[in-house]
């Protein structure tokens, strides 16, 4: 595992980001620094990232890759396959000022999901959106 991703949701709200390229994202989340597990890595990548606090996890599934092409030199990664764990949190509170400047975030904010499923997701990442709604635990009512 070389970084862990969240489908963080509030409400009937996805949060989204956009990068550096303009392209929207519903998994933020980052690489493991060393000797972190992957839950404190979750937690400080989204808080760093998008400034949002995160509940409980609910594992969701895992994205492998595999490089194709020759390691570059000086690539500090796993290579040639890595992988994302991924999971579903809901948001907790916020906390403005804690996101960093960061290489690959460029803003963020919640969203309906509606609305998130319009903006050019890429299917995998809609895909683990999916799952998250599906798997979300279901509230007790009263009466």
């Amino acid at each position: 595992m070389s970084s862990v991703r969240a489908v963080v949701l509030r409400g009937d709200d996805v949060l989204v980001f956009r990068d550096r390229g303009g392209r929207a994202h519903v998994l933020p989340g980052g690489r493991r620094e060393e000797d972190e597990g992957a839950e404190a890595t979750l937690r400080r990548e989204v808080r760093e990232e998008t400034g949002w606090e995160i509940g409980a996890l609910r594992p969701l599934g895992f994205i492998h890759f595999h490089h194709l092409t020759p390691m570059p030199p000086g690539y500090r990664y796993p290579y040639p396959d890595f992988v994302w764990l991924v999971y579903a949190a809901e948001a907790e509170s916020n906390t403005p000022d804690a996101p960093i400047v960061d290489e690959w975030v460029v803003e963020s904010a919640f969203m309906p999901v509606e609305e998130a499923r319009r903006l050019g997701i890429e299917r995998g990442e809609l895909h683990f959106l999916e799952r998250a709604l599906r798997r979300r635990p279901r509230t007790r009512r009263s009466g």
